[in-house]
Protein backbone atom coordinates (compact mmCIF):
# COMPACT_ATOMS: atom_id res chain seq x y z
CA UNK A 1 0.00 0.00 0.00
CA UNK A 2 1.28 3.47 -1.18
CA UNK A 3 1.57 6.39 1.58
CA UNK A 4 1.24 9.92 0.41
CA UNK A 5 5.16 10.34 0.71
CA UNK A 6 5.91 7.41 -1.96
CA UNK A 7 3.25 8.52 -3.97
CA UNK A 8 5.02 12.72 -4.40
CA UNK A 9 8.39 11.14 -4.41
CA UNK A 10 7.24 9.73 -7.73
CA UNK A 11 6.17 12.90 -9.09
CA UNK A 12 9.42 13.50 -10.29
CA UNK A 13 10.66 10.26 -12.25
CA UNK A 14 10.70 10.92 -15.81
CA UNK A 15 7.92 10.91 -18.34
CA UNK A 16 8.97 7.95 -20.77
CA UNK A 17 6.33 8.24 -23.06
CA UNK A 18 5.48 11.82 -25.09
CA UNK A 19 3.36 12.51 -27.90
CA UNK A 20 2.66 16.40 -28.96
CA UNK A 21 -0.88 15.87 -28.65
CA UNK A 22 -3.27 14.10 -26.37
CA UNK A 23 -6.96 14.52 -25.87
CA UNK A 24 -8.67 14.34 -22.95
CA UNK A 25 -11.97 14.55 -21.38
CA UNK A 26 -12.85 14.61 -17.56
CA UNK A 27 -16.56 14.54 -16.52
CA UNK A 28 -18.51 13.98 -13.57
CA UNK A 29 -20.93 12.05 -15.69
CA UNK A 30 -23.54 10.55 -13.24
CA UNK A 31 -23.89 7.41 -14.50
CA UNK A 32 -22.21 5.92 -17.64
CA UNK A 33 -25.82 4.37 -19.03
CA UNK A 34 -27.42 7.44 -19.22
CA UNK A 35 -24.18 9.64 -20.85
CA UNK A 36 -22.82 6.73 -23.19
CA UNK A 37 -24.63 7.94 -26.39
CA UNK A 38 -23.46 11.75 -25.27
CA UNK A 39 -19.92 10.83 -24.36
CA UNK A 40 -19.24 8.13 -27.61
CA UNK A 41 -20.11 11.38 -29.54
CA UNK A 42 -18.06 13.90 -28.15
CA UNK A 43 -14.97 11.61 -27.85
CA UNK A 44 -15.37 10.72 -31.78
CA UNK A 45 -16.04 14.60 -32.76
CA UNK A 46 -13.47 16.27 -30.41
CA UNK A 47 -11.04 13.15 -31.33
CA UNK A 48 -10.57 12.29 -27.52
CA UNK A 49 -8.00 9.58 -26.46
CA UNK A 50 -8.63 9.69 -22.84
CA UNK A 51 -11.58 9.64 -20.50
CA UNK A 52 -11.69 10.46 -17.14
CA UNK A 53 -14.77 9.60 -15.62
CA UNK A 54 -16.02 10.40 -11.99
CA UNK A 55 -19.46 8.87 -10.88
CA UNK A 56 -19.89 6.22 -13.34
CA UNK A 57 -22.78 4.63 -11.20
CA UNK A 58 -22.13 1.19 -13.29
CA UNK A 59 -22.09 -2.18 -12.92
CA UNK A 60 -18.45 -4.21 -14.08
CA UNK A 61 -19.89 -5.66 -17.03
CA UNK A 62 -21.66 -2.65 -18.55
CA UNK A 63 -18.79 -0.63 -18.87
CA UNK A 64 -17.48 -0.95 -22.48
CA UNK A 65 -17.85 2.02 -24.91
CA UNK A 66 -17.35 1.85 -28.65
CA UNK A 67 -13.94 2.75 -30.28
CA UNK A 68 -12.52 2.17 -26.50
CA UNK A 69 -10.50 -0.56 -24.64
CA UNK A 70 -12.23 -2.11 -21.38
CA UNK A 71 -11.77 1.22 -18.71
CA UNK A 72 -9.70 0.77 -15.86
CA UNK A 73 -12.11 1.14 -12.95
CA UNK A 74 -12.85 1.32 -9.39
CA UNK A 75 -15.90 1.20 -7.60
CA UNK A 76 -17.22 1.73 -4.13
CA UNK A 77 -16.58 -1.41 -2.30
CA UNK A 78 -20.14 -2.53 -0.47
CA UNK A 79 -22.14 0.70 -1.82
CA UNK A 80 -24.45 2.29 -4.64
CA UNK A 81 -23.44 4.94 -6.80
CA UNK A 82 -19.85 6.36 -6.87
CA UNK A 83 -17.01 5.10 -8.98
CA UNK A 84 -14.28 6.08 -11.35
CA UNK A 85 -13.01 5.04 -14.81
CA UNK A 86 -10.65 5.91 -17.57
CA UNK A 87 -11.43 5.02 -21.34
CA UNK A 88 -8.11 4.92 -23.50
CA UNK A 89 -9.00 5.22 -27.25
CA UNK A 90 -8.15 1.44 -29.30
CA UNK A 91 -4.80 3.09 -30.36
CA UNK A 92 -4.16 3.46 -27.32
CA UNK A 93 -2.07 1.82 -24.47
CA UNK A 94 -3.20 2.06 -20.67
CA UNK A 95 -0.94 0.04 -17.90
CA UNK A 96 -2.49 0.43 -14.55
CA UNK A 97 -0.67 1.10 -11.66
CA UNK A 98 -1.31 -0.86 -8.92
CA UNK A 99 1.33 0.28 -6.64
CA UNK A 100 -0.11 3.75 -6.07
CA UNK A 101 -3.76 2.09 -4.92
CA UNK A 102 -5.07 3.06 -1.64
CA UNK A 103 -7.82 0.97 0.40
CA UNK A 104 -10.85 3.39 0.62
CA UNK A 105 -9.56 5.91 -2.17
CA UNK A 106 -12.01 6.31 -4.87
CA UNK A 107 -9.22 6.49 -7.14
CA UNK A 108 -7.23 4.91 -9.86
CA UNK A 109 -3.88 5.62 -11.69
CA UNK A 110 -2.69 4.63 -15.01
CA UNK A 111 0.47 5.31 -17.95
CA UNK A 112 -1.31 6.46 -21.14
CA UNK A 113 0.62 5.56 -24.04
CA UNK A 114 0.18 7.26 -27.28
CA UNK A 115 1.88 6.91 -30.67
CA UNK A 116 4.91 5.01 -31.30
CA UNK A 117 5.74 3.04 -27.60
Amino acid sequence: MSTARDLTERQNDPVLYINDVMHFLQANIRSLNTSRSLLELISSTRRTEVMLLQEIWSEKGNINMRDFLPPVIKQRENQEGGGVAIFVHKTTKVVQLHEYDVTGLEAIWAEVMIGEV
